[in-house]
């Protein structure tokens, strides 16, 4: 009995879940709410009305499913502003390397060390190369409009009734 409704509640919130994560957000949320019951039995053994109580303590599916997308949305906007980090420290780095070859060669070719512009040239290129890379990188995500978020609609604890 009590493995039915937990599954039916984890069914309901499995609809609210894009299908891709679907497997592993109902491992996870099954294996909170037994953690949950456990903790709210103490040590008895559970019933229906019990299992209710630790369902209606997590809130309605769509409620449990919408932190879950939530959290996941944030993780992937953290791995890809780390992402953009890195690649603007690389840029700098590259740069800077770029133009320590152009001043390196500008040098020796003004002392006299060397007649090759190799490394001139080589820094100039880098440089250019990233400055036009940098032409066609998309604008920051912070530039971007936050987003509305949507409240939910009122008289939407219909779903108790069916667990």
């Amino acid at each position: 009995m009590v493995a039915k409704i937990i599954d039916r509640y984890v069914a309901e919130v499995m609809r609210y879940i894009p299908p891709m994560e679907r497997l592993k957000a109902e491992r996870d949320l099954k294996e909170v709410i037994y953690e949950m019951l456990e903790d709210y039995m103490e040590g008895e053994r559970p019933v229906g009305r019990d299992a209710r109580a630790v369902i209606r303590d997590l809130g309605p599916a769509y409620y449990v499913a919408s932190e879950y997308n939530q959290r996941k949305r944030k993780a992937r906007r953290r791995r890809r502003i780390a992402a953009e980090r890195a690649l603007d420290r690389l840029v700098h780095v590259i740069f800077a390397l770029s133009m320590t070859c152009v001043v390196l060669g500008a040098a020796a070719l003004a002392l006299g060390i060397t007649d090759n512009m190799i490394a001139i040239f080589t820094g100039a290129m880098l440089a250019i190369g990233l400055v036009i890379i940098g032409m066609f990188r998309p604008l920051p995500s912070e530039d971007r409009r936050p987003r509305r978020k949507r409240q939910p609609s009122a008289g939407t604890d219909r779903h108790y009734r069916n667990i």
